[in-house]
């Protein structure tokens, strides 16, 4: 958490959003549940922190390592929402969400950069597309929901950024 100490964002309160989050420094996370509000909690502290936006600046870049940002890997475990294609935690693969008019705008630990989706891609060819023989059904649904949220993300960034980046 010490990523926090260095924003020099302000809330709406005028509190600095780094002071706001030093009350989650150093609080135990036993159970998935726990991690899951913890992270939500801060979450919600860096959105406050914030100006509403209707679309993504064109500098927006995501700085998530993993296939799935982790707030989502611990709501979807804790509310049992795992395919049976993710196997542990490090292979759970972001799932597909429909834009709304009240969805928020992304956090930057939120969204995946195009090498991020790169590596998913290649999870999905080289681990996943060769399990679909005895649930076919389940299977199916499984890589076409992954990869439109991969799609989606790629039209967001192909909207935001230079031709020759994308």
């Amino acid at each position: 958490m010490t990523a926090f100490s260095s924003s020099c964002q302000t809330q709406s309160s005028g509190r600095p959003v780094a002071s706001s989050l030093l009350h989650l420094i150093g609080q135990a996370a036993e159970t998935v549940l726990d991690k899951f509000r913890l992270l939500e909690q801060r979450d919600k502290i860096l959105r406050r922190g914030r100006p509403k936006r209707t679309q993504l600046d064109p500098g927006f870049v995501g700085t998530c390592p993993d296939m799935c940002p982790e707030t989502e890997r611990y709501r979807r475990g804790t509310w049992n929402h795992l395919s049976l294609f993710e196997v542990d935690h490090s292979a759970v693969i972001k799932e597909y969400s429909r834009p709304s008019a009240d969805q928020e705008e992304p956090l930057p630990h939120e969204l995946r950069p195009l090498p991020v989706l790169s590596m998913t891609m290649d999870y999905l060819v080289t681990q996943i597309l060769d399990q679909g023989h005895d649930n076919c059904w389940e299977w199916y649904g499984f890589v076409w929901d992954r990869t439109r949220a991969i799609r989606k993300v790629r039209a967001c960034c192909r909207s935001t950024r230079p031709r020759s980046e994308s």
